[in-house]
Parts: structure tokens; C-alpha cells; sequence
């Protein structure tokens, strides 16, 4: 224990002698510590913890395939989407949803997602002003 004390004293001695140096070190050292913590944060956000929504094991995602263009699935046509809609006799709700950035941009979504219907409105009417309609 006597030998660790005297460790630390003689690193912190040899720290002050160049306080450039332990400053340029402290900051990458901060910055590389922050980095790898914003990497985790996204990562557990989006990939380690489950979608927060009642019934999750009942959500289903559907895809098309495009082995022409060697994709293994590919985005649904919106007209496809409705045809499947129409036919649909296994699901209790359809709906589509489209990424514009990180934004989920359908109400529709909300109706499967089991969300309140006060908030659907609001996001319905939020929608409308969006695309320029008034509303009351």
C-alpha cells in the first residue's frame, strides 16, 4: 500500500512539471470517454431496448422482396400496401409508416400501437397544418 501511495504522489508530481501536456491529455481522454458513451446511448436506444408499446410481441413488420436487384427486402409500395390492406384476414390493423429523418410521419400508425385517441386527434390535426389546412 506504501509503494501505491508514493506512485500516485510521483504521478501527480510529474503532471504539474507539464501542465500542457496533462491538459491535452485530460482532454482527449474526456472526449473519447464522451464519444464512446453517445455510441452506447444510440445503440442501446435504437437496437437494446424493446419498442415501448403495449403488445410489442404482436407487432409485425412486412417487407417486399427484390431478388432482381439482389435485395433481400425492399420498401412497400403504397399501392401494394393498400391491396394488402384490402385482402388483409389475418391482421386485426394495417398500417404504414414512413421515415422522414427520425420522425414517424402516418397517424395511422397509432391505431395498432394501441395510443390514446385524444393524441391520435392531435397528431392527425398537427399532420393537416403541416400540409397547410387550417384546423380547428
Amino acid at each position: 500500500m506504501r509503494t501505491l501511495w508514493q506512485d500516485i504522489r510521483y504521478a501527480v508530481r510529474t503532471l504539474c512539471r507539464s501542465p500542457g501536456f496533462t491538459a491535452i491529455v485530460a482532454g482527449i481522454l474526456a472526449i473519447c470517454m464522451g464519444g464512446s458513451m453517445m455510441i452506447f446511448t444510440i445503440v442501446n436506444e435504437l437496437y437494446l431496448r424493446p419498442f415501448p408499446v403495449p403488445g410489442q410481441e404482436r407487432l409485425v413488420d412486412l417487407d417486399e422482396r427484390a431478388p432482381q436487384w439482389n435485395l433481400p427486402s425492399t420498401l412497400v409500395a403504397y399501392p401494394d400496401f393498400h391491396e394488402w390492406r384490402r385482402q388483409n384476414q389475418t391482421f386485426d390493423c394495417m398500417t404504414v409508416c414512413v421515415r422522414r429523418g427520425w420522425n414517424l410521419a402516418k397517424a395511422d400508425l397509432l391505431v395498432p400501437l394501441a395510443v390514446d385517441p385524444a393524441a391520435r386527434k392531435q397528431q392527425e390535426a398537427a399532420e393537416l397544418r403541416q400540409s397547410g389546412f387550417e384546423v380547428a
